[in-house]
């Protein structure tokens, strides 16, 4: 009995072997594959019509001019237009030059004054030229002309001045423009003698000869 049972494990036992090589002949099934790279669709953009700029000028508005509503009347002007100017064209008077007399006058062979009167203030005439030309070889170097008011009412008179040198002009001749402000005092009168006297002086500044006294020649005032 004991014979029969160690057989039979024994048989189990080689066919659990043989079972084992067996199994080990059978094919093998193959490992499935790792799956493969996935291809990537690639994207073309499809181009669209490039957008065209096109310049706009902008419209002008013209705005109008407001109409003023007066809810009590149109009001009245407050000031008077004034008619268009006028022009006015005033011709100066041509001075006339004066000649003095000669007597008395020394080494002066002609002596003028362009006119008879100097207003001072704005208006004309405001000057006169004195011209004086001296003697053929008198030998005068320069002149100067002394000048003073006297009022034409009551008399009373300024001082002479030291004397102005007149501008030599050449051959002889000497000027001088006389305005009332030559006159010292010329606004303290309404209305003086604008008085004056030539005196000629040689190389040294010494006197030659004077001229005579002009008392009552030129009258000095204010404008009218």
């Amino acid at each position: 009995m004991k014979t029969a049972t160690l057989i039979a494990l024994v048989s189990v036992l080689l066919v659990g072997c043989s079972y084992s090589n067996f199994t080990n002949l059978l094919p093998v099934a193959p490992s499935p594959l790792p799956p493969g790279p996935t291809a990537t669709a690639t994207i073309h953009s499809t181009p669209t019509n490039t957008a065209t700029i096109t310049p706009t000028l902008p419209t002008p508005t013209f705005t109008g001019t407001p109409t003023l509503i007066y809810p009590n009347g149109r009001p009245a002007p407050s000031e008077t237009p004034s008619a268009a100017a006028t022009l006015w064209i005033s011709l100066s008077e041509t001075p006339t030059v004066m000649a003095q007399p000669l007597l008395g006058s020394g080494p002066f062979s002609t002596i003028l004054v362009s006119g008879q009167r100097i207003f001072w203030g704005s208006c004309e005439p405001s000057s006169v030229k004195a011209t004086v030309k001296v003697a053929d070889g008198a030998g005068v170097h320069s002149v100067l002309i002394f000048l003073r008011l006297q009022d034409t009412k009551s008399k009373d008179t300024t001082q002479w001045g030291g004397g102005a040198i007149m501008d030599h002009a050449g051959n002889g001749v000497f000027t001088y423009n006389l305005t009332a402000k030559s006159f010292e005092h010329y606004r303290e009168y309404m209305r003086a003698w604008g008085q004056y006297q030539f005196v000629a002086l040689d190389s040294h500044l010494s006197r030659i000869g004077a001229s005579a006294q002009y008392l009552s020649n030129l009258t000095i005032e204010p404008c009218p």
